[in-house]
This record gives structure tokens, sequence and C-alpha cells, in this order.
């Protein structure tokens, strides 16, 4: 799909390549409302949560829109990739977008999990992240083996127990190919119709471009006579 530019993430291209270490916060640490103000093209103000210095926001939905599920909303975010869509090591890195699905609440529990899934290589994969009544639901790229499904799951299990201090969350981890199956939609990641939820989701891919993609630095405008 098309190339992504520096507008998509120049703040966070400057994190991921000069810190070193990062300490994922406690829950007790993540304001359910941190935002800042953007300027939209025509000057109109926006407001938009800054989640996390790890990732950057390209759209976000502060709470409910439309009829979907209970409350349904999504946000898009991007970070800059080292690992392929099978979670192994790049030479070159990539720009990664995926998709966070919120219920009603809006649940910035999240956000730590999210963190630690990033600094713990395992968040490559990933197309969308849903969080529903104190469960995730993870929906990854088709080319992930599943041959390492088991040990990629005891893995994000392992970093929501440390992530989600004196909290327990459940887990669900699918291909986006085998959300057909019974249960992976209706259940899981959005409470509502399969055929509903299949197309919300596939409208956020197309109009997202979710996934990796190269990074393409944006070429200096011509000057003007």
């Amino acid at each position: 799909m098309g190339e992504m530019t520096s507008s998509d993430c120049g703040y966070e291209l400057r994190v991921n390549f000069l810190q070193l270490s990062y300490d994922v916060p406690s829950i007790a640490a993540v304001p359910k409302a941190r935002s800042f103000v953007m300027t939209h093209k025509k000057g109109t103000p926006m407001a938009q949560a800054a989640y996390s210095p790890l990732f950057c926001v390209l759209h976000d939905e502060l709470g409910p829109i439309g009829s979907l599920g209970r409350g349904t909303h999504s946000s898009i975010l991007s970070a800059v990739q080292w690992r392929n869509a099978e979670n192994r090591p790049m030479a070159v890195p990539k720009i990664q977008r995926f998709a966070l699905i919120w219920d009603e609440d809006h649940d910035t529990r999240v956000i730590p999990v999210l963190e630690a899934a990033y600094m713990n290589n395992l968040l490559a994969p990933v197309l969308y992240i849903g969080e529903r009544k104190a469960s995730l639901t993870v929906i990854v790229d088709d080319a992930f083996p599943m041959s390492s499904m088991a040990s990629f799951e005891e893995s994000w299990s392992g970093i929501m127990d440390k992530a989600l201090v004196n909290d327990h969350w459940g887990l669900d981890i699918a291909r986006i190919g085998d959300l057909d199956k019974e249960g992976v939609y209706s259940q899981q990641i959005i409470h509502d119709k399969r055929e509903r939820v299949r197309t919300y989701l596939s409208n956020l891919y197309n109009l997202w471009h979710l996934g990796l993609h190269p990074y393409s630095h944006p070429k200096l405008a011509e000057s003007i006579d």
C-alpha cells in the first residue's frame, strides 16, 4: 500500500532512535485523558489524546461513534518498527500502523500493555487491538506463523501481568484470516453481528493502510518565484 511520510510520526522517529531504555508506567501513572491541541489545515482546533511518547496518534475518537457494539470507537496509532509481520528482525525499519478498538468506557489501562508489547518486540504483527470489558483481543497479520502463536500468546500474557498491576484481564489472540470463526468477532473484539464487525474492521484497514510500510522522507517543496 502507500508509503508513509514523516508527517505521520516525525516526533516518534526521534524517540525510537535516541531512547535507549523506557520504563513502562504503572496504571496509576496513566491519566484517563491527556490531550494536546492540533490545528486542522483550515485552522480549526482539534483535540487529540497523547497516550504515549512511544506512539504517534494519527486518528483519535474519544467517545462512542455511531451504533456499533457497545459504544465502539477507534484510534489509529503508529510506531517505528524493526520487525516484520512474522515478528522477525528487519535490516531497515518500517512504519507500523495499527488500530486500537475501544468500547464505551475508553479504558486507557490498555496503553501500558501496548507500551510493554512494543518494548518487548511483540507489536510488529498486530493490526488491531480491542479492549472490551477488561479483556484484550489482539488481531495479527496472516503472515504470522501459527507455529509461533502459543509462545506469542504466552509472552503477551506475561507483559499484561506486569503492566496491569493488581488487575487481571482476559486475552484472545487470532490471525486476521481466522476471524470468521465463531465467537472471535461477536464475543471478543466488538459485541455485534459478525458481518457488521467485518465491515468496520475492513474499513479501518483500507482507510488507514494498517500494517507495515516503508518510510519515505518528504521532498522539499519547490520554491515559488
